[in-house]
């Protein structure tokens, strides 16, 4: 196990086995690192973040660790990847997703350097061959660079603050998208796609998920199955969240374009945008407004006291982005993904 100069060892962090005196400390690490990121942001209850971490995941496989000193933990790994045999496995078994985060106080001690170690030593023994990670922070993007990791897409946290939405303007998009395709019907899940549904709606959101722009990242397939949405509704039942899908339908059935929201009521002023997808044989009918914008009327009614929608965009992502800066969407954070090969990794770990 790799350590820092100063004799800081990584301790695996284990949510279904940790006691109570690591949950607390791993409860103030990351509500200290919120309020260092988005100090406005209210934390996720620590009932919630626990029920979610201690599921166990049928379709990924992670590693976690921490940094204690003092009582008090100073840093935390996580490393993330397709399980072996999951959907998509095959073209994602050699990619493997990084996140750490280290308290502003805690750095410039080789705290970076000691993950880095730590997660070729996953790479090589998942026998992957790319990292993928991303950072927010200047201190985050000067590390990386000094590693040798490539900058490979650039995107950003977006943000509607609803009480200065043009309704009008909403009412607008869905009355021409309802004229631009008359006989496209709206269909409206609340809290769950229903079982029977499920055999259609996968592979459509699977298809639009795969168009999403991805400029130079190494990626595999997006594989979305019914068992996989199936697992999100019981976790969601498990931590008191809720989700919204909106899509359209041709006349022959088929799904041409679909948009779903998240929902925690456990913090209450704001909503997750999730994905939205226009089938690409059925862009320029105005499908992406008319979604957004029935989307947003329900989420008014729905949640009269959430004052924000919260989304990720890439920013080669111009179509949406067109439509999400019209509707008042604004950048809060940016951020930019990062990959390096196991190999590059090597070679600088090696010099230091």
């Amino acid at each position: 196990m790799p350590q820092t100069r100063n004799g800081l060892d990584p301790t695996p962090f284990e949510p279904k086995a940790a006691g109570p005196d690591i949950w607390a400390m791993y409860h103030a690490f990351r509500r200290q690192r919120l309020r260092e990121t988005r100090p406005d942001d209210p934390p996720m209850p620590d009932h919630v973040v626990e029920a979610s971490m201690k599921r166990d995941d049928p379709f990924g496989e992670a590693r976690r660790h921490l940094i204690i000193r003092d009582g008090q933990v100073v840093s935390s790994f996580y490393a993330g990847r397709v399980k072996p045999g999951a959907p998509g496995y095959d073209s994602n078994k050699h990619l493997v997703w990084i996140d750490a985060g280290v308290l502003t106080t805690e750095r410039r001690q080789g705290i970076g350097r000691l993950w880095a170690r730590l997660a070729l030593d996953i790479l090589n023994e998942w026998d992957a061959t790319t990292l993928t990670t991303y950072a927010e922070e200047d201190d985050g993007h000067a590390f990386l660079r000094w590693l040798g990791a490539d900058q490979k897409s650039t995107g950003a946290e977006n943000r509607l603050l609803m009480a200065e939405v043009d309704w009008d303007m909403v009412d607008r998009w869905v009355a021409e998208g309802g004229a631009k395709s008359p006989e496209s019907a709206l269909v409206f899940y609340e809290n769950r796609v229903p079982d029977e549904a499920l055999e259609a709606f996968c592979p459509a959101l699977s298809s639009m998920l795969n168009t999403m722009p991805f400029d130079d990242l190494d990626h595999g397939e997006i594989v979305i199955t019914p068992d996989m949405v199936r697992e999100r509704y019981t976790e969601n039942a498990q931590t008191g969240a809720v989700e919204h899908t909106l899509l359209t339908r041709e006349p022959d059935g088929t799904i041409s374009s679909i948009t779903d929201v998240h929902y925690q009521p456990a913090r209450p002023d704001r909503i997750h945008q999730m994905f939205t997808g226009v089938r690409p044989d059925c862009r320029g009918r105005g499908l992406g407004k008319l979604i957004k914008a029935s989307m947003l009327h329900r989420l008014r009614r729905a949640y009269p006291d959430a004052r924000w929608v919260v989304t990720g965009n890439a920013n080669s992502n111009d179509p949406m982005l067109a439509i999400n800066r019209r509707l008042g969407f604004r950048t809060y954070r940016a951020n930019v993904s990062y990959q390096i090969t196991s190999d590059t990794l090597a070679e600088r770990l090696a010099q230091v």
